[in-house]
């Protein structure tokens, strides 16, 4: 029996309907979203809680931050994902021509471990 149940999302974002309980995804696939949602949400674009998100504006564009700043501030919110216990293996790296941050990271949930990597717009 599945522990946590989401609404699958498509790759760029949209809620799937139409195939019943096929446009649900549970446990490991179910983190994996969440924290890709996570990730994508802007810290004060959610009304009913404004602290959750990325703080793009708030610690991220035009700011004089380092790779380990990035690391700190992503780790913090995927380790606030319900069913999250670890992460390991964290890297960024900054691509000056692209002006992007490349996250990538191992992260350790209650139903195992997932791949995540994820680019930023530095701005």
């Amino acid at each position: 029996m599945a522990t946590i149940t989401v609404r699958s999302l498509s790759t760029d974002g949209e809620p799937q309907y139409g195939n019943g309980t096929q446009n649900f995804i549970s446990d490991l696939a179910a983190v994996s979203q969440i924290i890709r949602s996570t990730l994508l949400l802007l810290k004060g674009e959610m009304f009913l809680a404004l602290n959750a998100g990325t703080p793009l504006f708030q610690a991220l564009v035009g700011q004089a931050i380092t790779n380990q700043a990035v690391a700190l501030i992503y780790q913090s919110i995927i380790l606030g994902v319900p069913y999250v216990t670890g992460i390991a293996s964290v890297s960024v790296v900054y691509v000056p021509q692209s002006r992007q941050y490349s996250f990538s990271a191992l992260v350790s949930t209650v139903f195992g471990t997932i791949p995540i990597e994820y680019l930023l717009l530095a701005g």
